[in-house]
């Protein structure tokens, strides 16, 4: 399968797309998806992600990313997805977290970056997730994080949030 199906039902709870061709999602492709808790598209093809992808999504509690391309996320991408916990960018392309990336992600509890290109986590970034356990940052090429990360533990493997 090359690209999200127009046809998915509208009372699917769980999208499942993993390990496909997918190189693109279209602005709004998941619009009238409002019953759904938990989408993947891991194990595709997608290097950008549009700000607009995830609009409708609202209940989304699970989003599976992992083993894509992607390189580069603008600030709003998650904005909408207030009911988001779990969120699993493991294996991409990212080389940067932007300050704005989660913000207002309160009910985030879990954060899988490892294996992309991380090199720099811009101060601010993990600001309101008030709800964060686990962040998980192994196999990227962090030298230095700058900004308020005392609660995080990197004396292990993959970081362990301490709050």
């Amino acid at each position: 399968m090359a690209e999200v199906p127009d046809d998915i039902p509208s009372d699917m709870e769980t999208i499942y797309l993993q390990g496909n061709y997918i190189s693109d999602i279209e602005p709004g492709a998941f619009v009238g998806n409002t019953q759904c808790t938990s989408l993947s598209v891991g194990h595709n093809f997608l290097s950008e992600i549009d700000a607009n992808i995830f609009l409708g999504l609202d209940n989304l509690t699970i989003l599976h990313l992992q083993e894509n391309q992607i390189s580069d996320m603008p600030p709003e991408t998650f904005s909408e997805m207030k009911n988001l916990q779990w969120i699993n960018m493991a294996f991409n392309e990212l080389s940067e977290i932007q300050p704005h990336m989660f913000e207002g992600l309160t009910a985030l509890r879990i954060i899988s970056l490892d294996g992309n290109m991380i090199h720099n986590i811009f101060p601010g970034a993990f600001r309101d997730l008030q709800s964060l356990t686990t962040l998980i940052l192994s196999e990227n090429h962090l030298s230095e994080i700058r900004g308020d990360v005392d609660w995080v533990d990197f004396s292990e493997e993959y970081c362990v949030v301490r709050k």
